[in-house]
């Protein structure tokens, strides 16, 4: 005589089908209502259910990272504003990196937060540059990370 067969598969796969499934599908295990760790093969139970993921709280959520570019968030802008001034005939450039910009008169560029900002002064022959305001001091190339509104006054001399 032969053994009758149950229909469908066996439990070995059954069990790994659902185990795939879960993860797949971003299940969580839960007995009696209450969550519980995702079983071992061979350990899944009748009393055992998968339900969706419950969302976290806004207070159990974590930080988002606050690195600019990271691909959930737009990078903050801030506003660096630069005021040229001319004395006579000085005359010269401020030439603005990264954006790679030279300026002759005043500017604002918005950049994105927490840039590395270089300015660095040309000042045409015979005129000289001196920072005259805000955050950069002396008479060459000031480098700032611009977390907000900045500004900045340079003047070009004879």
């Amino acid at each position: 005589m032969i053994a009758e067969q149950q229909p469908g598969l066996p439990d070995d796969v059954q069990q790994l089908v659902v185990a795939c499934y879960a993860i797949q599908a971003d299940r969580a295990w839960r007995r009696g209502g209450r969550p519980i760790d995702a079983p071992q093969l061979r350990t899944i139970t009748d009393d055992m259910m998968l339900r969706s993921q419950e969302l976290p709280t806004p207070e159990e959520r974590p930080d988002p990272p606050d690195h600019p570019g990271h691909h959930l968030h737009r990078p903050a802008t801030a506003t660096i504003a630069v005021t040229v001034q001319d004395s006579g005939k000085a005359t010269g450039a401020v030439k603005v990196t990264p954006a790679r910009q030279s300026y002759r008169t005043s500017c604002s560029i918005a950049v994105p937060a927490g840039e590395k900002v270089t300015l660095t002064p040309n000042p045409a022959t015979g005129s000289t540059f001196a920072w005259t305001a805000g955050l950069c001091i002396g008479t060459g190339p000031c480098t700032l990370t611009i977390t907000g509104v900045t500004t900045l006054t340079g003047r070009f001399s004879a």
